[in-house]
């Protein structure tokens, strides 16, 4: 009598159980604006600045950047990629990428001014396994990676592209 109500209720949960994969829970101490894998709605880039040159997205920032100078110009910022999600055919705007090079931003309690260490206990805590990366230290998250070299935490959503969209 039990089987049939366990394979209903494991065939209820599963699919949430994948979809959460898709979407990176909140640091809940975290001062960003916004969150990877998060929905924007247009008043929640009203602070941030425009930066043209995206490829298939849209870069916002958080400081005003100087005429002429593109983002390799400023030392100092959050920088971040919204495109549609988990597909580029999905449409919408998520948070696809968070680039960090502020000392005054956390994530995880994690600044860019940590150490490797500091971010390999980080990830160790939060279950995310680290991977190699060409600098620095990686940790995936399930759909996406959180990187970490001195002077920068990266953060990617992954995006797939099923339909074979041309930017």
């Amino acid at each position: 009598m039990r089987k049939p109500w366990l394979l209903a209720l494991t065939m209820l949960l599963l699919p949430s159980c994948q979809a959460n994969d898709l979407y990176l829970e909140k640091d809940p101490n975290t001062n960003l604006e916004l969150w990877l894998t998060e929905e924007v709605r247009p008043e929640q880039l009203e602070e941030l600045y425009f930066v043209p040159g995206g490829f298939g997205a849209e870069i916002f920032i958080n400081v005003e950047p100087l005429p002429g100078i593109g983002l390799e110009g400023i030392a100092s910022c959050v920088v971040y990629t919204i495109s549609a999600y988990p597909d580029y055919a999905h449409g919408g705007n998520y948070v696809t990428g968070i680039d960090i090079t502020d000392p005054d931003y956390v994530v995880y309690g994690l600044t860019v001014d940590s150490s490797e260490a500091e971010f390999a206990s980080a990830m160790e805590r939060l279950g995310f396994p680290l991977i190699e990366a060409e600098r620095g230290l990686s940790a995936d998250w399930g759909n996406g990676f959180i990187s970490f070299e001195p002077g920068r935490i990266k953060m990617r959503a992954n995006v797939s592209n099923r339909d074979g969209i041309v930017f």
